[in-house]
């Protein structure tokens, strides 16, 4: 996408289905002031080696950091962002000990990655962490290991064993947790949630990233009652033009309800242009559709992100998260 600033401001689109590089390359040929794009990853890794003579805000992170130059910039709707949210929150909800539970690839390795840095920077301690396979439907067995219901379970079998006789047991789960980070999709956490109840960790705080809300589902997620998540103030706290915006994008795009987060991230792009272009630092934090925007040394764009909580099915906007360790009739285990 071209941004170009003359007598008045004109856009052009360019495709880069026939080629990221060459689309880059032909609008700055064309004279472009300043370039928005392109979207995927890879394809803003391709136009970094030609970057640097236009400024340009990609729409998305290069999978390399480090790869800063003066008027390039990044911006993404990263999940990283939401697990800083997340574990500054549960941090100064008074949560000091946590578990992390994310898929078995390199996305869920990378944000729980990230939450535990911002977390144990803030003085919290991740005492472990268990993957899954977002493919399958039973996750008991990773959540038994992780919540340690598979070691007590392992030593009453050593105990019954060596005393020869059938002993009354009940497994318990750990107790040396304030909170659960999840990462999963609204699909899964449905599926995960109640079996973490039924390990008895339905009294643990559970967070998660934006992933467990689907703007675009109309029922009531019950099952998902008690989680808080980091999302966009579009979606969870808009004002009025903003609410009416959302309406107006649904009206005209109900197939499209659940990239709504997309449209939000392209109005502050564009938002975005004056500031970069006129590298206006006292223009920051900005306050967008996708978050509070601050830049950092690296060019890149990061969100802060406002908090909601599943309540009765549904998202509740939150103020401020409920106190870690204190009971509320929004706990985990209630429905």
């Amino acid at each position: 996408m071209l941004f170009r600033s003359a007598a008045g401001t004109t856009i052009r689109v360019y495709d880069t289905a026939q080629g990221s590089e060459q689309a880059y390359l032909k609008a700055q040929l064309d004279g472009a002031d300043f370039i928005v794009g392109p979207l995927l990853r890879p394809e803003v890794d391709q136009i970094i080696g030609q970057a640097g003579f236009v400024p340009t805000l990609a729409l998305n992170f290069a999978t390399r950091q480090g790869t800063f130059m003066r008027g390039f910039y990044q911006f993404a709707l990263a999940p990283e962002d939401e697990a800083r949210t997340i574990a500054a929150t549960a941090a100064v909800a008074g949560a000091r000990t946590a578990l992390a539970f994310v898929p078995g690839n390199a996305r869920g390795t990378q944000i729980g990655d990230t939450f535990r840095a911002e977390f144990e920077a803030r003085g919290g301690q991740l005492v472990d962490s268990g993957t899954y396979d977002p493919a399958l439907q039973d996750f008991s067995k990773p959540i038994a290991a992780l919540l340690n219901v598979t070691r007590s379970d392992q030593r009453y079998r050593r105990l019954a064993a060596n005393l020869g006789e059938a002993l009354q047991f009940e497994p318990r789960r750990r107790q040396d947790v304030d909170m659960i980070f999840l990462v999963a999709d609204a699909r899964t956490a449905r599926l995960l949630m109640p079996q973490l109840r039924f390990y008895s960790a339905g009294d643990v705080p559970a967070y998660a990233t934006a992933d467990i809300f689907d703007p675009a589902s109309t029922q009531r997620d019950s099952d998902l009652n008690g989680v808080v998540f980091a999302d966009a103030p579009s979606l969870l706290a808009p004002d009025d033009a903003t609410a009416a915006l959302t309406r107006e994008w649904r009206s005209f795009w109900p197939q499209r309800a659940g990239q709504l987060r997309l449209y939000g991230m392209g109005i502050d792009a564009y938002t975005l242009v004056g500031s970069l272009f006129a590298s206006d630092a006292r223009g920051w934090p900005v306050r967008g559709l996708s978050g509070d925007l601050s830049l950092d040394d690296e060019g890149r764009v990061h969100r802060t992100l406002p908090l909601a909580q599943f309540r009765n099915g549904r998202p509740a906007p939150l103020d401020q998260p409920p106190a870690i360790g204190k009971p509320s009739g929004d706990l985990l285990g209630q429905r």
